[in-house]
């Protein structure tokens, strides 16, 4: 990759956000990633529109800036079963700054980053050509409203399933996106909100096995439920 091309990235980031960048280990796994300072910023602005704004009727909170505990431990859960990713084309929904779906890419997946929201694709490609020296698979999706033509042997997701109102979407996405004898990879941080999600699931036919992940971050440590969903 063009250095001159990765600086103008950077700086058009930076000129947005308050940005830190940062080595990150996962395992044996050394990655530069990024921290976005002003979340709190991001917030206020949002907050501020006209009620009428469509990102803010449509709550489009900046939670993708932030590296969350979900993602974590859903990465170090991926180094630790590469068999189920080697090879297999993958979606990552709801990808924020992209972690889990780098760290599945890494070892051998064919990976497709989405989210709904332009502003964490942007610096999911920043982060990808800084890595990876290669452009990534982005893809804009709302999974409300899934592509009937699109599917992939593995879904990943770390904590999507906080708001009760997404449960049976998420659920309808899955079932359009997720190939026959296909699974989904999900680490939940045990909010109490999921706990619905869940029992829906297996009202719906999907068979869910819990497994538990540890992850320390600043200074704590932190449980993470990762499942394996299949119908």
């Amino acid at each position: 990759m063009d250095d001159d091309r990765l600086i103008t990235l950077q700086q058009n980031l930076k000129r947005r956000y308050d940005i830190e960048e940062f080595p990150l280990s996962i395992g044996q796994t050394e990655l530069q990633w990024l921290r976005i300072q002003n979340t709190d910023q991001l917030f206020d602005e949002l907050l501020a529109r006209d009620s009428d704004d469509p990102d803010l009727e449509d709550e489009r909170m900046p939670y993708w800036a932030d590296l969350w505990p979900a993602a974590l431990a859903l990465s170090q859960y991926l180094l630790r079963n590469q068999e189920l990713l080697l090879g297999k084309p993958a979606l990552e929904i709801g990808c924020g700054l992209g972690l889990c779906g780098m760290i599945a890419a890494s070892v051998g997946a064919r990976v497709t980053l989405s989210d709904y929201m332009p502003e964490p694709l942007e610096v999911v490609r920043y982060l990808w050509l800084l890595n990876r020296n290669e452009e990534p698979d982005l893809l804009q999706l709302d999974w409300r409203y899934p592509p009937s033509n699109l599917q992939f042997d593995l879904l990943l997701a770390s904590d999507v399933s906080y708001e009760a109102k997404s449960h049976k979407p998420l659920i309808g996405a899955i079932r359009k996106l997720l190939k026959p004898g296909g699974r989904v990879l999900l680490s939940e941080p045990r909010r109490s909100t999921a706990n619905a999600f869940f029992k829906l699931l297996a009202q719906e036919g999907f068979l869910c096995e819990r497994k538990e992940e540890l992850v320390r971050m600043s200074g704590q440590i932190v449980t993470v439920d990762v499942y394996e969903i299949r119908v």
